[in-house]
């Protein structure tokens, strides 16, 4: 029932009436560049706090109804803008410019808490052009490759799940992504140059590529 944008300004509206119910300024200098909304322990708590990224690399806590940061983490990303916050079931997954990225698990409350420390950090490569979580999976696309990933709270599996990038034939960079709840084992891209592919979640093939426009 709410979106949230974030900058300068993090704000959160309802879709019900487009009612504002937050508007959060951050200190000068200081931009918001990922936000995610943070799992509730259940349905009746989806909604009420939000992580947001800066370009400092901290992570904030923050409870729409109040507008308070509740926590903040400074540093955890080393000063690089937080570029992406994924969320995975009761997990957090949060990204920086360089690559790195954190797995945030439930603590004994069930969600993901700042007052500790990531359960794993990994690396992904530069040059990041799109990425999704799908299913337990995050595929990241830099250009035209598509790598498969797999984050895991105790590293038990391997973090890279292909050994080598997925590509889709005669179609240029990747810019944008989705997946359709009718085609559940399928992954659909947008292309730079008008195309989209279609990968299957199974075996990782390309399924077709269409020319859109």
């Amino acid at each position: 029932e709410l979106v949230c944008t974030s900058g300068h300004l993090t704000r959160v509206w309802s879709l019900m009436d487009g009612e504002q119910l937050m508007s959060l300024a951050h200190t000068e200098g200081v931009r918001a560049t990922a936000v995610a909304f943070k799992p509730g322990t259940d349905a009746n708590t989806e909604g009420t706090l939000l992580w947001v990224g800066t370009s400092l690399g901290e992570i904030m806590e923050v409870e729409v109804a109040t507008q308070r940061i509740l926590q903040s983490k400074g540093g955890v990303h080393a000063r690089c803008d937080v570029t992406h916050i994924y969320r995975h079931l009761n997990e957090l997954w949060t990204v920086d410019e360089s690559g790195t990225i954190h797995i945030w698990g439930p603590d004994i409350d069930g969600t993901p808490n700042l007052s500790g420390h990531p359960h794993q950090s990994n690396k992904l490569p530069r040059g990041h052009t799109f990425s999704m979580v799908v299913g337990d999976e995050l595929w990241h696309a830099t250009g035209k490759a598509v790598r498969v990933f797999s984050p895991s709270l105790d590293g038990s599996k391997p973090f890279q799940v292909l050994v080598r990038p997925l590509t889709a034939d005669g179609a240029g960079d990747i810019s944008a992504g989705t997946q359709v709840k009718t085609h559940p084992d399928k992954v659909f891209f947008g292309h730079v140059d008008g195309k989209v592919s279609i990968f299957s979640t199974k075996d990782y093939s390309c399924l077709s590529v269409l020319s859109v426009s």
